[in-house]
């Protein structure tokens, strides 16, 4: 992580930890191992060693410092979107989720005839065991509970198959309302789909739950929601 309080030692700090500046001490060093062994007859394929460690240096340390830093006052999206209220469902499972409580909420829109929301179950649950209880989750589906029973008995060669009362969430049946609301409102027409709602009652980002849910729920953890919001072109700027 880069460090810059404004001091010259800080500012130096801050340009070794960088992702550049690590890149560019790696990259010296395969060049100095390089040049140890082969002196100065390189070849092409000493080159393509070192612009090799130079590119997969800086593209996984950009990767981790994109993870590990972020800004407590900047939102995932530039647009607020309230969120529209989790009622008028018919819960399978799990305790009931409301807005108004100041609570993070995880939603996700799924359906078991689908194979990427069977296998997205399992991934909302590895959300869930990291992030529980600080975050409510709760899963949606337009199949009916008979539907779902259904699925219980006869999807077990399914891919990705596990007993809906095997995962620790609330699961809840919505008549498309909610659908509409949340998927249609976000020009989102696909399945799997998760929302995360955040203390302010907002939509706070969504997107597959395969990917960045993890680090979306962790961020929105980390955002001060009593503090005047930042978009990213704020930061940019």
């Amino acid at each position: 992580m880069e460090v810059d309080d404004g001091t010259l030692q800080g500012r130096l700090i801050g340009i070794f930890t960088s992702p550049l500046g690590q890149t560019a001490g790696l990259t010296s060093i395969a060049i100095g191992i390089t040049y140890y062994y082969v002196g100065n007859a390189w070849s092409i394929n000493d080159a393509v060693f070192v612009v090799a460690v130079a590119a997969v240096v800086f593209f996984h340390r950009y990767l981790v410092k994109s993870y590990i830093e972020h800004d407590p006052k900047q939102r995932l999206l530039d647009v607020t979107v309230p969120a529209f209220p989790l009622e008028g469902i018919d819960y399978v499972q799990g305790d009931t989720v409301h807005l108004g409580k100041s609570d993070i909420i995880a939603v996700l829109f799924f359906a078991t005839w689908c194979k990427g929301s069977r296998a997205a179950l399992h991934e909302f649950q590895k959300v869930v065991d990291q992030y529980s209880p600080h975050v409510k989750f709760l899963a949606l589906t337009q199949e009916s509970k008979a539907e779902l029973q259904a699925y219980e008995v006869h999807g077990t060669k399914a891919s990705s198959f596990k007993s809906l009362g095997d995962f620790d969430f609330a699961i809840a049946v919505e008549d498309g309302t909610l659908t509409k609301e949340y998927q249609l409102k976000h020009k989102v027409d696909t399945l799997p789909h998760v929302y995360i709602v955040g203390r302010d009652d907002s939509v706070f980002w969504h997107g597959h739950p395969v990917g960045h849910f993890d680090d979306a729920t962790r961020r929105t953890l980390a955002y001060d929601f009593s503090k005047p919001s930042r978009s990213k072109l704020d930061k940019i700027k």
